[in-house]
């Protein structure tokens, strides 16, 4: 719970440190699934995240001090904003379209704030923050600790082999996905990734050699003329 829940509720709150200490272990925890796909791409984003923490720290710096505007909520309602914005009858959309409409809307963003502070408007809070506020009241004390209990008691059952095995295996995730993205996953991403770099170096061996083979040919022309 601590792995899954915790680390996005201190992103909520502008707090990125614990989901990037945790990272790790969501990436084992994920090898350790059926999933081929999804354990790769987690292991491509650890690899830009250790690189930016290694080489490019300013980087990690803006991440960390507007993670909460890299929210998926935010996104998504950031992307419906643009999209209602976006001339409809334009048919290439290109960058120039977003740079304008993306300027309006900090315009109206601005103009909506002053608004808000004149007529004392609330603004909206996070509906997820909101939640959790709520169910830390006291009122909620029953339901919290019948939830609790209900959790623990899975969990017990599971420990002391009274659950079905196949749906409560009682193994260590961890040492599992850390095994398979050894033997697995992170051999295959060395092997995409030296593809990529040999198609990225391709063209320009491609061009060297071409120069090498005109400069050979130059050379051999003179060398024709001097026989002459």
């Amino acid at each position: 719970m601590r792995m899954v829940a915790e680390p996005f509720m201190d992103w909520e709150r502008g707090n990125i440190t614990l989901f990037l200490c945790l990272f790790p272990l969501m990436c084992m925890y994920v090898a350790s699934s059926h999933k081929t796909k999804i354990p790769k791409t987690f292991l491509m984003i650890a690899e830009r995240l250790k690189l930016y923490v290694d080489k490019h720290i300013n980087v990690m710096r803006l991440f960390a001090a507007n993670c909460i505007q890299f929210d998926e909520e935010k996104i998504e309602f950031a992307n419906a904003v643009i999209g209602r914005w976006m001339p409809a009858r334009v048919k290439n959309i290109n960058i120039s379209h977003y740079i304008r409409v993306t300027s309006i809307m900090k315009c109206i963003r601005a103009i909506q704030s002053s608004f808000s502070k004149l007529f004392n408007r609330k603004e909206q809070e996070n509906e997820n923050e909101r939640l959790r506020v709520m169910y830390t009241k006291q009122r909620w004390d029953v339901t919290r600790a019948d939830i609790v209990e209900f959790v623990l008691d899975l969990f017990d059952k599971a420990l002391d082999g009274k659950l079905v095995d196949e749906l409560w295996p009682r193994e260590n995730p961890f040492s599992l996905g850390l095994m398979r993205i050894r033997n697995k996953y992170g051999r295959d991403l060395n092997t995409w990734n030296q593809k990529q770099v040999d198609i990225g170096e391709g063209p320009e061996e491609m061009e060297e050699e071409e120069e090498t083979d005109e400069e050979e040919e130059e050379e051999d022309g003179s060398d024709d003329d001097d026989d002459e």
